[in-house]
Order: C-alpha cells, then sequence, then structure tokens
C-alpha cells in the first residue's frame, strides 16, 4: 500500500498515512486515476452517520511487471502453440490432401499416351481411408486399363480382318477380271484360225480355184489348224499341271539336241520377219535328267515370245552355258522389253502386258507360265530382266546337271 487518507464529510483532510514523503495525501480528495495505482475509499461511519471517507491507494508496479511477464509467457506459448499448430496442419495436409492432389493429376492424365499406369504406380499413400481410397482407385484403373487393351486388341484384330477382307475382296475381283479377260482371249484365240479355216473350206468348195490359190488356201489352212492346235495344247498343258496330272518320261538328256530342236521350229517365222538368231552351244555334251519333249516345249516358248515381240530386223539369242554344276539357257531378244511393275508377274498364269483384245500379239498368257511349271518340275528355275519397255528381255533357265556317276550308271 503506498498510503492510506482520511477525509472528512466535506473532503478535508483529517488524517494521512505515506510510505514515501513524496507521496503525501493531497488537502482534498483526488479524483484522478493512473493505470499503475489501484484506489478504493469506503465511508466511515459512526452511530448512522458519514463522518468521513477514507481512500487506500495501491502501487500496481509489481503487478505490472508480474502481468508483462505473464503475457510475455503466454505469448511465447500461443507463438510455440501457433507454430507447432501449423506443422501438424501441414504435417496432416500433406499425409491427407497429397496424395489425393496426386490421384486427381493421376485421373487427369489417365488416357493420354504413356501416362496410363506410371503415375498410379507412384503414388505413397498412408495406410489409412486415404490409402484405401488410392488403392481401389488404382485397381479401378486397373481393370478400365485391362478392358481398354482388350478392347484396343480387338478393334486391331478388326481391323486386320478388314484389311484381310479387302485385300481378298481386290484379289477375287483381279482374278474376275483375268478370269474374263482370259475367256475373251480363248475365244478370240480359237474363233480367228477357225474363220481362217471356214472361209477357206468354203471357197474351196463353192468354187473352182486354180493351182496358186488351192496352194495358199491349203497353207493358210495348216498353218491356223497348227495356231488352234498350240493353244488347245496350251490349256491342256495348264490343265494337266495344275491338277497334276502331268507326266514326265525322265531320261539323260542332252541340251545341245533340245536347243537345236526348237531353232528348227522358230527359224521359219523369224526368217519371214527378217530376225536374226544367234546360236551359241559348247561343243562338249550337256546332259540333264529331264524329258526331252518338255524341255524341248521349254526353249521353244521362249524363242517363240522373243520372235514374236521382236519387230522386223530385230536379233534374238540363245545360249548355252555351264556355269557351276548348272546349265544355263539364255533366250534374249531386242524387242518390246517388259515394264518395271510388270517383272513380277510376267510367269503368272493368264497375264500379259496388255490383256485388251486390241493387243498387237495374240496369246493366252499361258506360254512363260508352262515355262515357269516345266522348269520347275525339272527341278530348275527360271528368271528375266528387262531394263524396260523397248530395251528387250533376256530369260534364263537353270537345269541342274548330271555327274560323271549318275551318267555311267
Amino acid at each position: 500500500m503506498r498510503r492510506a487518507c482520511l477525509y472528512l464529510p466535506d473532503g478535508t483532510l483529517f488524517a494521512s498515512f505515506a510510505r514515501n514523503p513524496e507521496l503525501a495525501c493531497p488537502r482534498s480528495r483526488a479524483t484522478a486515476v493512473h493505470w499503475t495505482v489501484i484506489i478504493g475509499n469506503a465511508p466511515v461511519m459512526s452511530q448512522g452517520r458519514d463522518v468521513g471517507i477514507v481512500v487506500v491507494e495501491r502501487d500496481l508496479a509489481e503487478l505490472q511487471e508480474r502481468i508483462i511477464v505473464t503475457a510475455l509467457i503466454a505469448g511465447g506459448m500461443l507463438l510455440v502453440a501457433g507454430t507447432v499448430a501449423a506443422w501438424l496442419a501441414h504435417r496432416l495436409t500433406r499425409r491427407v490432401s497429397t496424395p489425393i492432389t496426386k490421384l486427381a493429376m493421376a485421373a487427369g492424365n489417365i488416357g493420354h499416351e504413356g501416362q496410363d499406369r506410371q503415375p498410379l504406380l507412384e503414388i505413397a499413400a498412408p495406410p489409412d481411408e486415404v490409402g484405401q481410397l488410392v488403392d481401389a482407385f488404382r485397381a479401378m484403373v486397373g481393370r478400365l486399363l485391362e478392358s481398354n487393351e482388350t478392347l484396343r486388341n480387338e478393334i486391331e484384330e478388326r481391323r486386320k480382318v478388314e484389311t484381310e477382307r479387302e485385300a481378298l475382296l481386290e484379289r477375287e475381283r483381279h482374278t474376275s477380271r483375268l478370269k474374263d479377260e482370259f475367256l475373251a482371249a480363248v475365244s478370240h484365240e480359237l474363233r480367228t484360225p477357225l474363220n481362217a479355216i471356214l472361209g477357206w473350206v468354203q471357197m474351196l468348195g463353192a468354187t473352182e480355184l486354180d493351182a496358186e490359190t488351192t496352194a495358199k488356201a491349203i497353207a493358210s489352212i495348216g498353218r491356223n489348224a497348227r495356231a488352234q492346235t498350240r493353244v488347245i495344247e496350251d490349256l491342256v498343258d495348264v490343265s494337266r499341271i495344275v491338277t497334276g496330272k502331268l507326266h514326265l518320261r525322265m531320261e539323260p538328256v542332252d541340251l545341245r539336241g533340245v536347243v537345236d530342236g526348237a531353232l528348227e521350229v522358230i527359224r521359219p517365222v523369224a526368217v519371214a520377219k527378217r530376225i536374226t538368231v544367234d546360236v551359241q552351244v559348247p561343243d562338249e555334251i550337256c546332259l540333264v535328267n529331264g524329258d526331252q519333249d518338255r524341255l524341248r516345249q521349254v526353249i521353244w516358248n521362249l524363242l517363240s515370245n522373243a520372235v514374236k515381240f521382236t519387230p522386223a530386223e530385230g536379233r534374238v539369242s540363245v545360249a548355252l552355258r555351264s556355269v557351276g554344276g548348272l546349265y544355263e539357257i539364255a533366250v534374249a531378244d531386242t524387242g518390246l522389253g517388259i515394264k518395271p511393275e510388270f517383272l513380277p508377274y510376267v510367269f503368272d498364269r493368264f497375264r500379259q502386258g496388255d490383256g485388251s483384245m486390241t493387243r498387237e500379239h495374240g496369246g493366252l498368257g499361258l506360254g512363260l507360265s508352262i515355262v515357269k511349271e516345266l522348269t520347275e518340275v525339272h527341278g530348275g528355275t527360271v528368271a528375266v530382266t528387262s531394263e524396260g519397255e523397248g530395251q528387250g528381255a533376256t530369260f534364263f533357265v537353270l537345269l541342274g546337271a548330271m555327274d560323271s556317276v549318275t551318267v555311267a550308271s
């Protein structure tokens, strides 16, 4: 207590107590109040009458220091508590919201190329409700990806089936077109010589022709009959090859005789077109195991094609040589040549560089396919090269040579 003052009812100081002389009681009752001091007063009563007022004043400086210390302590504790609360809130946020945020980002990435499964595998979730949510979502995405993969495979399979179906339809359309062209060519090739034969037969039967005209008629009938026979024989050969009914009489055959036999047949036609035929055959015997007539047919077909597609004053050559245990027969011409895009199909049945009925050269497109089939049944191979249209073509037939032991036996 700093001081105590007793005042009469009229406010005059009656008695006082002061801890410090500087703190003497004022003569009249003070009314000012300072925040560092607390003042209390009470009336003094005597026999029911108010005889004065006692005023007691207490210094709050010590209490103020306590309040400040307490406030500082409370502030520090509040700061520590706030920091701890913020840290806990941050940890809780990371523990709860981070997996959910990553889960949302992963969900947004699903469906993007290369982002289907990897984001979900990187999400680490606690073993609580959030972890259960991530696990459930991961399982759902796994099922979704499996379904998508299955659907993608089905689509790819259907696309392949559709592509194969389109290719099959295209092959069928192509085959149908080749069939129509072939039937038209057969009709033309059979009807043309037949018309010539019938025309000459009617003239011979209707009128008396002179010897020269009669000889010309007989020659034309024979020529057209042979042409028709070749067409029919080609058709029969193809039928036998396709059905596997082609029979060969295998024996040692000298290829030099085969080449000479084919040249005897083709030379008159070449002479008529003023085509030079060059021949190169070795002096030594060239034996192969084969059917002589069928091998002659192979060489004749190649020579016939060469002469047919070589213009007048052109050149056709045939060469027989030994190549590393094989015999190679090369037939070259200076004729029309072969288009590069048609080279892979030269040996296909019923295929011709010009399949229209207005083409300059006749034929069914069977000759070269027969060459290929007959060569292969003899264990050989056939190939063709051409620099393009107008550059001629060269056909190569390779046949296995008979060894000395086989020839001796």
